[in-house]
């Protein structure tokens, strides 16, 4: 974690640094500045404050970290070579035209196959669900996401930065790979944006070989389930409520570093005092407000479609449990075991973030009551 700091208190740090004591920092500051506001009190009072954020940033980061057990793959310079030759893609006249075409590509692969609603894409997935494929989908779809991971780290490139590690982590209870890019807090909006959505670029030119393959090929079913996943991977990755591309590229977008903390903020101070929600002072307070509402919405959503989701499948188990699953055929086997597993992922996530959620609201009430003390 890094911090962005005044000339002053940089002076005030380096002063303890060397051992000086509080009472003799301010001669230093008047001396330097010729301000004579620089009193015992002021640097007593400067330091207080940056503890006290210190400290709520601990809170907060332990709070926020979904991101765990993390496992560095690719070493900052082991792929620069590679980086370097893939980089042309960000060419602006490359950039544009492959995403023009992919998406369209996306778009005529769900439309001409009726994927227009879950439901659909649902009957889709199982009916061409095949256990090999299914197998082999999975693995492809590994070297997918991380190619996603190459994109980031070539868009960095492409600007004249160094992308650091490629690593793997578990974000809430899924598996997610990760690339360092921190170095493009120095590049400008427009450019950032080309790198967070680098990777989500890379997975739209991977779609749609796919799709032109899926076409004229004869390994539909394969190719079907994997178009899916990426495509369905590229939109988990937009929605700016996780901690994923569409994240940072909001973030960026607003110019609001930070924006789930700020956000979680807001709502202490609405829970605080519901009236505050009304006094919105600046642009930047706005995108704030409207960021934590659409969050509460999109959360609450999420959770009455995993507990529907979870009861629905949970019937549909048990049915199948008493009829005997073991006397099914090959293929309603591997319908069975799918929503087995799928059951056991969509509890587990409801129970892992349920508990975050938890920690969230002691923190928030803490600072709430805490604060009327």
């Amino acid at each position: 974690i890094s911090y962005l700091i005044g000339n002053v208190f940089y002076e005030i740090l380096i002063s303890l640094k060397n051992s000086k004591t509080i009472e003799k920092i301010p001669a230093g500051l008047i001396e330097k500045y010729n301000e004579i506001a620089y009193t015992n009190e002021f640097v007593g009072n400067a330091l207080a404050i940056v503890f006290e954020q210190l400290q709520k940033s601990k809170v907060e980061n332990n709070l926020d970290d979904f991101l765990h057990a993390k496992i560095t793959l690719i070493k900052e310079g082991a792929l620069s070579t590679l980086y370097r030759r893939i980089s042309i893609l960000f060419l602006p006249y490359f950039y544009y035209s492959i995403i023009l075409l992919s998406v369209g590509l996306t778009f005529y692969f769900f439309i001409n196959n009726n994927l227009v609603n879950f439901e659909s894409i649902d009957k889709a997935f199982l009916a061409y669900l095949d256990l090999w494929d299914l197998i082999l989908s999975y693995f492809i779809f590994i070297v997918i996401i991380f190619v996603h991971e190459l994109g980031h780290a070539a868009a960095t490139t492409y600007f004249g930065l160094k992308p650091k590690e490629i690593g793997f982590g578990l974000y809430f209870i899924f598996p997610v790979f990760y690339t360092n890019v921190s170095a493009i807090w120095q590049l400008k909006t427009s450019q950032r944006n080309v790198v967070n959505l680098g990777g989500i670029y890379f997975q739209l030119l991977i779609n749609s070989i796919l799709i032109l393959l899926f076409i004229h090929g004869n390994t539909a079913g394969l190719l079907f389930n994997i178009i899916l996943a990426n495509s369905i991977s590229m939109v988990f990755s937009l929605i700016p409520f996780f901690r994923y591309d569409g994240y940072w590229i909001l973030s960026d977008s607003l110019g609001i570093t930070n924006l789930t903390f700020k956000a979680r903020d807001k709502a202490v101070s609405f829970f605080r005092k519901p009236s505050s929600i009304l006094s919105i002072n600046s642009s930047k307070d706005a995108y704030i407000t409207l960021y934590w509402s659409g969050s509460i919405l999109f959360w609450t959503y999420v959770y009455y479609s995993v507990i529907r989701y979870i009861v629905f499948t949970s019937r549909i188990v048990y049915s199948n449990f008493h009829s005997k699953f073991w006397l099914l055929d090959s293929k309603d086997l591997l319908e069975f075991s799918v929503k087995i597993i799928g059951l056991l992922i969509a509890s587990f996530f409801l129970a892992r973030h349920g508990i975050n959620v938890i920690k969230y609201i002691r923190v928030s009430m803490s600072q709430i009551f805490g604060n009327k003390r």
